[in-house]
């Protein structure tokens, strides 16, 4: 929808013996043979150079590739620039599932997820707006900020203090996950006394050495994009169990 000004976005299905072909076309801009290559990586768009949070992130391709290749589902592209793009996707027809016990997963020796009290930094309100629901879905209390500074205002009217900050790396201007953090954890220090630890996860695109070694020096861990369900539950689980720990401690 977004890359067609006018015309249509049509979706068309065909079943061809048990393989259903399924067609996503538009009389969008279309996509140069350069940039055809590029557009299922992570983060990459053709028209947002400037990393113009408002066009989206770059995900939804490599997203939809990931999917493909989980599902043994076959992708192609064809396009014509200035004309438009038809994705195709072969998927075979599924046969009825057999009956049977439904499976139920185990549930986590020990949930320290449920009930957290959570602080979430994202500068991006489509990225923290997604996270917040998950964490909710989670059971957390999530307090959703954009900065430090409006975590520091919005904890000052808050009941109880947080137990965990999640913070995106990369934030508005020349603030960091890691200096929004610092900025909670020394308020909440001077509130409930300088024995007080506060831990945090950090999410980011960025994979360079330097910016690893940075959050790693600082006591974190960085988590990349796309974080899964799964291991943001995962992680936020083992950090506020050792959390925990240290403070029966």
């Amino acid at each position: 929808m977004r890359y067609t000004e006018s015309g249509s976005v049509a979706i068309r299905a065909a079943l061809r013996g048990n393989i259903v072909r399924i067609l996503v076309s538009d009389s969008g801009i279309g996509i140069s043979p350069t940039e055809k290559r590029r557009i299922f990586e992570e983060y990459y768009q053709v028209d947002n150079q400037a990393r113009d949070r408002r066009k989206g992130l770059g995900l939804g391709l490599a997203i939809v590739r990931e999917l493909a290749q989980l599902l043994g589902v076959r992708i192609r592209l064809k396009t014509v620039s200035g004309v438009g793009s038809t994705f195709v996707l072969d998927v075979r027809r599924a046969d009825d599932p057999p009956l049977g016990e439904p499976s139920v997963s185990e549930p986590a020796a020990s949930d320290h997820v449920r009930g957290a009290f959570v602080v979430l930094i994202d500068d991006d309100p489509m990225a923290r707006d997604g996270v917040m629901t998950t964490l909710q879905d989670f059971g957390c209390r999530v307090l959703a900020v954009a900065s430090g500074v409006e975590a520091l205002h919005a904890l000052a009217d808050a009941e109880f203090a947080p137990q965990i900050i999640v913070a995106d790396y990369r934030l508005e201007g020349v603030e960091t996950g890691l200096t929004a953090i610092a900025m909670v954890v020394e308020n909440q220090a001077e509130l409930c006394g300088e024995s007080f630890r506060l831990p945090a996860l950090l999410i980011s695109g960025d994979t360079s050495p330097q910016e690893l070694k940075r959050v790693a020096d600082a006591g974190y861990q960085m988590l990349h994009k796309p974080v899964s369900v799964e291991v943001l539950y995962r992680e936020l689980n083992s950090v506020l169990e050792r959390a925990r720990s240290a403070h029966e401690l």
